[in-house]
């Protein structure tokens, strides 16, 4: 079957034009006139304008416009469903007279390619596989214990730190604070009779109650007379102080910054 360009030319010849008439009649330049003849259509500019030159050229001549654009896309068709076999057909081996296969085609050389990702991948697990025993060998050396058998004490020593650091901070609880001057406070547990001097100076002289709680502050001394020693509990400058006396008991004491002294 005569192609687009064929029948076209043909029509044209038999009405006597020449390219320039069609030319003219058309207002397609030359160039795409004998491009679409000769089936050079990589010439025109576009899919859509080559479409349109052979429909006008086909009507201009006395042909189907329709018609030939049909022809024309059937020619396509043809050409790239021609393509893949074509390529299939490079890619496949050749026989050789003797029976033996001989390698593909220069543009069909995928063994190479694909020999070349298994040596790179073999190399990268290679080199994986050194970085590890190197990792576990330097962890190893490390973490080994000394020669002759001597190993690091250094898992008791925290432990040790930890115990002093609680006993010291216990021990800190329990002594009570150094303050300056006199500090005084008695809470008495049953009625007493009670005389008290700061600095020299008298300031109470009476019975304290059952419950009641008295502080006395001084620079220097705190003279402290009681009728019922027994029923006092005293604290001297934050420290807990032992029972001055038995209950019913009268007793006189001195307290300075250096403690209680019975007189």
């Amino acid at each position: 079957m005569a192609t687009v360009g064929q029948q076209l030319s043909a029509a044209r010849e038999q009405r006597g034009y020449s390219i320039t008439d069609v030319e003219k009649g058309t207002s397609i330049r030359a160039l795409y006139i004998q491009a679409i003849e000769a089936g050079d259509y990589e010439v025109v500019p576009g899919e859509v304008y080559l479409k349109g030159f052979i429909r006008n050229y086909a009507t201009f001549v006395g042909l189907d416009g329709s018609v030939m654009v049909e022809l024309y896309k059937q020619e396509q068709q043809i050409t790239v469903s021609q393509e893949p076999v074509e390529a299939k057909t490079q890619a496949e081996p050749v026989q050789e007279k003797n029976g033996s296969v001989s390698p593909l085609r220069e543009n069909a050389s995928f063994p190479a390619p694909v020999r070349a990702e298994k040596s790179f991948g073999w190399a990268a697990g290679l080199a994986v596989a050194v970085v590890l025993v190197a990792g576990y060998w330097w962890w190893s050396g490390t973490s080994a214990p000394a020669a002759g058998g001597a190993q690091p004490s250094a898992v008791s020593k925290p432990a040790m730190a930890g115990g002093a650091s609680h006993a010291t901070a216990s021990s800190a609880a329990n002594t009570p604070v150094k303050q300056d001057g006199v500090h005084l406070q008695a809470l008495f547990q049953a009625d007493c009779w009670v005389d008290v001097s700061v600095d020299g100076k008298k300031i109470f002289n009476g019975t304290a109650q059952k419950g009641q709680t008295l502080r006395w502050d001084a620079t220097k001394t705190v003279h402290l007379t009681l009728g019922n020693a027994g029923a006092v509990q005293l604290t001297f400058n934050g420290s807990p102080q032992a029972a001055l006396g038995k209950a019913g008991e009268v007793v006189e004491y001195e307290f300075t910054s250096q403690g209680p002294v019975k007189k």
